[in-house]
């Protein structure tokens, strides 16, 4: 079996999208039983990697951390000479044939194990005003670094290549574009809706949810607005629920403020905020929800949409380039700059849902997922083996 070698570093655990693209990725390469998947983790965090990722072989890697004195060597060494001084030998010693989806870390240009790097997006491009001045700074040098060292540079959509290319237009031939696909084969029974709904407060409930962590692009505020616009217009017959993480490390105070403008508008029983729960009870959740919002001002490939797509779910999506070329079939657009737009298609969708339509809505869904789930593993698997036959 051909070794693939990944780098989780510290902040994986940030990122719950993150985790779930790679295991679509790491199911690819063990479904193709030629590739096993290796993780290259600090100490720090391989107890949660280990339950994240069962099965998987992990390699404790502990220069992969600012916490360690040899990480801070390390990052130090990348900074000045821009490609990384460990990461090789301990990818050689571990019979490591390709090193995928680098982020943070990577090799030099002339090392004889092939890389490839992943861009997931470029939001301090677009926002620059959500990153202190060093972190765009750092961005931009990471990236060319990143272009001119690896042999590919994995995007996840075509409008993050053109973003690439606005930086590093020399590179256009390393440039890849695969656009993730979710695959759920296990559809939650819908005779466990209403207890997964007890469990959280919504029995007898009908429900909005937003699956996003509380990020500012994410943009949960137009939410809130459009929630006390319905409000100031009558009762809600409604409840959105929002899961994920509450915190967002650019903006501590982003979250305090959320609650406050919750609790200053009496809207604590209209928006339920359930944190992080167990991605069985999500997908319950999403499925016995009458629509999912995603509201984001940015995303690189969204895979909560990806996700509602695999099981025809409606969304409710902010009118966004990449949302426009994730296309999902069931799906009304908005502004997410419009609390009035957002809040007259809640209104709608709550007063025409039909659960007949959203089942066969559903199946469709469910029958076009292996088709897309096919192309997304078929052009993962070529770019593994364009590098690795090239190298050989």
């Amino acid at each position: 079996m051909i070794r693939i070698g990944f780098v989780f570093t510290d902040s994986i655990l940030l990122w719950n999208g993150g985790i779930n693209y790679y295991k679509n990725i790491f199911k690819i390469l063990y479904d193709s039983k030629k590739y096993i998947p290796v993780i290259f983790v600090t100490s720090l965090i391989r107890n949660k990697i280990e339950e994240n990722f069962q099965g998987i072989e992990l390699v404790t890697a502990d220069f992969l951390t600012t916490r360690k004195i040899s990480g801070i060597v390390e990052r130090i060494f990348i900074h000045i000479f821009s490609y990384d001084m460990f990461l090789g030998r301990v990818l050689e010693r571990n019979r490591i044939s390709l090193l995928s989806h680098s982020q943070f870390f990577f090799l030099n240009r002339n090392f004889h194990i092939p890389s490839c790097a992943w861009i997931p997006d470029f939001q301090w491009l677009h926002f620059p005003k959500y990153f202190s001045i060093k972190d765009l700074m750092l961005a931009k040098h990471f990236l060319k670094s990143i272009a001119r060292n690896s042999n590919l540079i994995i995007v996840s959509s075509y409008d993050s290549r053109k973003d690439l290319l606005s930086v590093v237009p020399e590179w256009e031939s390393k440039i890849r574009v695969l656009q993730f696909v979710s695959e759920i084969k296990d559809i939650p029974d819908s005779s466990n809706f209403e207890i997964i709904k007890e469990k959280y407060g919504l029995k007898g409930e009908k429900y909005f949810i937003i699956t996003n962590q509380f990020w500012k692009h994410k943009n949960h505020q137009i939410v809130l607005e459009s929630l006390l616009l319905l409000k100031q217009r009558g009762a809600i017959p409604f409840k959105i629920v929002a899961t994920g993480k509450t915190s967002d490390t650019r903006d501590i105070q982003y979250t305090n403020k959320l609650f406050c403008y919750i609790k200053e508008h009496h809207l604590e029983n209209d928006f339920l905020a359930l944190g992080e729960i167990p991605y069985i009870d999500v997908l319950s959740l999403i499925i016995g929800s009458l629509a999912v919002i995603q509201p984001s001002l940015f995303e690189g490939w969204n895979t909560s949409v990806e996700e509602c797509k695999s099981i025809g779910k409606k969304l409710i999506l902010s009118d966004i380039a990449i949302h426009r070329e994730q296309n999902p079939d069931n799906v009304i657009f908005f502004d997410p700059y419009s609390k009035e737009m957002l809040a007259a298609i809640l209104n709608d969708v709550y007063h025409t849902y039909n659960d007949e339509a959203e089942y066969k809505m559903q199946q469709l869904g469910i029958l076009a997922s292996s088709e897309r789930w096919g192309s997304f593993s078929e052009n993962y698997l070529n770019i593994v083996s364009e590098l690795i036959s090239e190298n050989n």
